[in-house]
């Protein structure tokens, strides 16, 4: 079962499929992407097949950097093209009437490719049954109403922070260090917080007055850190995506780290053409070739 979005009939009758692919964020803005294409080339529908199934657990043919698509012409023959993730632009072959079905895998994380779904995000998410508050997550969210939610990205990063990945590792705790000494409210550290139990630790120890939000699903996070009037994320899409659609931020801090930094990927963009709440906070880029240097930057 997935969700169906109909639009209004084109000039050209088109069906677009998107796999869901990648976790839970990467799966709703590569949906976001698909919208706006539905948009620009005024394709009749849309269908997203693995919506119902988010989950950040798993992740299937992970592909950051770009979509792949596949087109199907009436005579049910394929053709695939790649296009690459810093592409705002669609191809001319995407407007061609003998493609009548279009199948795309992968992530789109460009700006310019979401630009207008932000209410289509907000949409689909209050579609979805496990994104209701329970009593409990209601009674956890008046108690952080006086802090400043802090998203903590460790998890599959920290453990193999020297290994594929040089654009997703955790932030150093000096950053967070300087984050409490000038935060009008004391921070709460949400997130994966019992991956690493040293990295923790340091942050209780160095972070003063800060709290740690015990471990909770991704549903329940997700609504928080949305919900929260003063919110730093991580290197992460799941708090870029919940910092972007919030109804509620009032300062946004983002890390200039990782994939978020264009010295590092030049093909994806999340840090153009944002609003004013948000604040860029450069960040020292790591040297992740050696694991004893990486060690000493994450804790110094």
């Amino acid at each position: 079962m997935g969700l169906k979005c109909t639009g209004v009939r084109a000039l050209v009758s088109k069906f677009i499929v998107v796999q869901g692919t990648g976790r839970f964020a990467n799966q709703v803005i590569q949906a976001m992407a698909a919208q706006q294409i539905k948009e620009d080339l005024h394709l009749d529908e849309l269908y997203l097949p693995g919506i119902p199934d988010w989950s950040i657990k798993k992740s299937r043919n992970y592909k950051l950097r770009q979509f792949q698509i596949r087109f199907e012409i009436a005579t049910g023959n394929r053709k695939s093209v790649r296009l690459g993730g810093s592409g705002g632009e669609w191809p001319e072959i995407l407007r061609d009437e003998q493609y009548k079905r279009v199948h795309l895998v992968g992530t789109g994380v460009h700006i310019k490719n979401l630009s207008r779904q932000r209410a289509f995000a907000q949409n689909i998410l209050s579609q979805h049954p496990q994104f209701d508050c329970c009593v409990e997550d209601l009674q956890l969210k008046s108690k952080l109403r006086d802090f400043h939610l802090v998203h903590v990205r460790q998890g599959d990063i920290f453990q193999n922070y020297v290994l594929k990945r040089p654009d997703y590792y955790p932030l150093p705790i000096r950053f967070y260090e300087l984050l409490a000494s000038t935060s009008t409210k004391p921070l709460a550290f949400i997130g994966e917080v019992d991956a690493n139990p040293d990295y923790i630790s340091q942050l209780n120890l160095r972070c003063k007055s800060s709290i740690v939000v015990p471990p909770g699903c991704l549903h329940r996070d997700f609504n928080l850190l949305r919900d929260a009037e003063m919110l730093t994320m991580a290197v992460s899409t799941f708090s870029w995506l919940a910092s972007w659609i919030s109804e509620k931020a009032i300062v946004v801090n983002i890390p200039i780290a990782g994939f978020l930094n264009p010295a590092i990927r030049p093909d994806i963009d999340l840090t153009s053409q944002l609003s004013k709440r948000y604040i860029k906070c450069p960040v020292e880029i790591p040297n992740r070739s050696n694991r004893g240097e990486f060690q000493k930057w994450l804790f110094a």
